[in-house]
């Protein structure tokens, strides 16, 4: 089994970890199995699993986890190379690829080192955020994730405020403590394979003599606004009675504009109501039409049948005309052929007679 000690893959995307094995069975055409696990050698649990059939390259999948494992190589080409897609977190482990021979050879050969995956992944800001504490105290969290462990930096409206860093796994989260100054806080994450960073605002109001002055002017400059505008609402509906010449120029043309599209939209209906009508028209027409073209080819079919057992019995009846006329004349041939028969025997009847009495009369005479 030839496999690297290492892969490197970043979180997100996938990663192929390639295998390649030699075996002394040259011409092997039996079943294949191709096996890929983790942790430990032999016994580690199954990760992805695929079966050839004898004499063929397509390899059936019998466990594949979350359909995210593909299987690269041809293990009738000596490749058991392995596609991993969507990496996270979790895929971080010792990975080993075996291949079973079946039939008489019952041969298993794995790699016992095995493929170590790593995974590398750019910063990114999962939270950020300002929390209150004690005494109107004010703190900002921010955490990020990367591999390698991203460093973290505040930016912002500083002025000594303490800072404490805690990380747990592939996370990292650093606070900013004492908020003094109100502002824009920016929270930069970098690594080696990129830079984040997210921002939070705080502002914190401080309340006052002078400030409660100055909102009471605001409401109460509010509520005169409020009342100018209902006035003036209430004096335009008042005269609506007795608009401006303007206005009824401009009412007047609504009107005709809303006439001419009432009259258009008239229009539209009567046109789409003489198109149906033609529609249904012409297709009562053709439905008339197919109607006739059925009822004549069923006439004409009718017709047909008729004349073909018309022809059919004419040529019955010839046919019985023709045998009766056969049997009759055979019926004379046989009464010829006895009436000759008997004449015949008649005539040698007649001759033997006359033999008969020519020899009688011979004798008489002799005597």
């Amino acid at each position: 089994m030839h496999v690297p000690s290492e892969v490197v893959g970043e979180v997100g995307k996938s990663v192929a970890l390639p295998c390649t094995f030699t075996h002394p069975h040259k011409m092997y055409d039996k079943a294949l199995t191709a096996i890929w696990h983790v942790r430990e050698p032999f016994d580690g649990p199954v990760v992805f699993k695929c079966v050839t059939q004898s004499s063929s390259d397509l390899c059936r999948v019998t466990v594949g986890l979350k359909n995210r494992y593909k299987l690269l190589g041809n293990p009738r080409q000596n490749n058991l190379s392995l596609q991993i897609e969507n990496l996270n977190w979790n895929d971080t482990n010792r990975y080993f690829c075996r291949v079973e021979f079946s039939g008489d050879l019952h041969d298993k050969y794995e790699s016992r080192m095995g493929i170590h995956l790593r995974l590398v992944a750019a910063p990114r800001i999962i939270n950020i955020s300002v929390q209150a504490g004690k005494d109107r105290d004010f703190h900002a969290m921010c955490t990020a994730e990367g591999e390698p462990l991203p460093t973290l930096m505040w930016a912002g409206p500083l002025s000594g405020n303490a800072t404490s860093v805690s990380s747990t796994g592939h996370q990292i989260t650093k606070e900013l403590q004492h908020l003094s100054h109100d502002g824009k806080y920016t929270c930069v994450a970098t690594n080696s394979h990129g830079r984040a960073e997210a921002s939070v605002y705080v502002y914190r109001f401080k309340a006052g003599s002078a400030s409660w002055i100055m909102i009471l002017l605001f409401v109460a400059l509010g509520i005169k606004l409020v009342a100018l505008l209902v006035i003036l609402g209430i004096g335009a509906y008042c005269k609506g009675g007795n608009p401006i010449p303007g206005r009824r120029r401009r009412r007047r043309r609504r009107r005709r504009r809303r006439r001419r599209r009432r009259r258009r939209r008239r229009r539209r209906r009567r046109r789409r109501r003489r198109r149906r009508r033609r529609r249904r028209r012409r297709r009562r027409r053709r439905r008339r039409r197919r109607r006739r073209r059925r009822r004549r080819r069923r006439r004409r079919r009718r017709r047909r049948r008729r004349r073909r057992r018309r022809r059919r019995r004419r040529r019955r009846r010839r046919r019985r005309r023709r045998r009766r006329r056969r049997k009759k004349k055979k019926k004379k041939k046989k009464k010829k052929k006895k009436k000759k028969k008997k004449k015949k025997k008649k005539k040698k009847k007649k001759k033997k007679k006359k033999k008969k009495k020519k020899k009688k009369k011979k004798k008489k005479k002799k005597k």
